[in-house]
């Protein structure tokens, strides 16, 4: 029996249902679930996305010398173009397996604008750090605008690209490199936590693909944060950001947000415990000796309870939160 089955009769059972709205929603969800699952069509749609995709990259590199100016900046437009037509028309079919194709193929015209922006920025002289944060913001721009045409997984997925390649130019352009990677962390994470609060508002969506991007980009900015040669009081970075990740997987019940806050918390801990014990068999002991008393406190906790005791809201609010 399905969960969808499963579903309906502990409906029928409670008399939420009767036996033929039942069945309706179960033909129902049964259409459009085949409807949505993938087919021929839509695997000949990928491939032929990224036979385009990697012609457009040969031709462009192998005769990238012997181009005049004006060809080099009209061959990834014209590209982008026409790949950003193929995927409107794409998008505007009924047919799931042609939409998606289309959301993909914006997502390839998207790469295309980014190519001819930057090939733009350096036929203008613009230096090779200032072009890629330059690109990067106009990659996002970009993206932000496909997402508000189609707000799909693919188009989120630009925009968390467009947000790498600022970090990358934000650290390409400084010149103390104490900093470069402290920027390159800070500007990821700032992105993630920007990214968690809209998919947790839901002005940013689907919440699921915003959620999954967002995390990566804490989880990594919290790592380059903390990491050599950036100062080591900005260790603290990754120990406040796992543990508001783990707070906000607590309070929003999603589990993603816990799985993040913990490995942000453990590389977090790691990098405390290797940047300042050299001694490799020193850093193990403490390593394990901080996962013991972990384990033992929570074990310990656990069996005191003393949020049991707790009398009133307060007291409920706790319960709630420990289990």
């Amino acid at each position: 029996m399905s969960a969808l089955d499963s579903q309906l009769h502990r409906w029928q059972e409670a008399q939420l249902l009767d036996a033929e709205t039942a069945e309706r929603i179960r033909r129902f969800e049964g259409g459009r679930q085949h409807d949505a699952r993938p087919g021929a069509v839509e695997a000949i749609v990928y491939l032929g996305i990224a036979v385009v995709a990697v012609g457009s990259v040969v031709v462009i590199a192998a005769n990238w010398n012997h181009l005049a100016a004006p060809v080099r900046l009209s061959l990834p437009a014209l590209s982008a173009l026409i790949v950003l037509i193929i995927g409107w028309y794409m998008l505007r079919s009924p047919s799931p397996q042609l939409t998606r194709g289309g959301q993909l193929a914006w997502l390839l015209a998207l790469a295309l604008m980014g190519t001819t922006f930057a090939v733009n920025a350096d036929e203008l002289g613009l230096g090779p750090e200032r072009n890629l944060l330059a690109t990067g913001a106009a990659v996002t721009v970009l993206a932000a605008a496909f997402w508000l045409w189609s707000r799909t997984h693919a188009q989120v997925t630009g925009i968390a690209a467009g947000c790498l390649l600022v970090a990358l130019g934000l650290a390409a352009v400084i010149d103390n490199d104490d900093y470069r990677t402290l920027l390159f962390g800070a500007f990821l994470l700032a992105a993630g936590a920007v990214g968690i609060a809209l998919a947790e508002l839901n002005l940013l969506r689907p919440r699921e693909t915003v959620r999954l991007l967002s995390g990566l980009g804490a989880l990594l900015g919290a790592f380059y944060s903390g990491v050599p040669p950036a100062l080591a009081p900005f260790e603290a970075i990754g120990f406040v950001a796992g543990c508001a990740l783990v707070a906000l997987s607590i309070w929003r019940g999603v589990f993603m947000y816990m799985g993040f806050g913990v490995a942000v918390l453990f590389i977090a801990l790691l990098t405390l415990v290797l940047r300042h014990v050299d001694d490799p068999t020193a850093a193990g002991l403490a390593l394990t000796g901080m996962g013991l008393a972990l384990l033992a406190g929570i074990v310990l906790l656990e069996r005191l309870r003393p949020w049991a005791r707790s009398h009133g809201q307060g007291g409920a609010q706790w319960r709630h939160v420990l289990r």
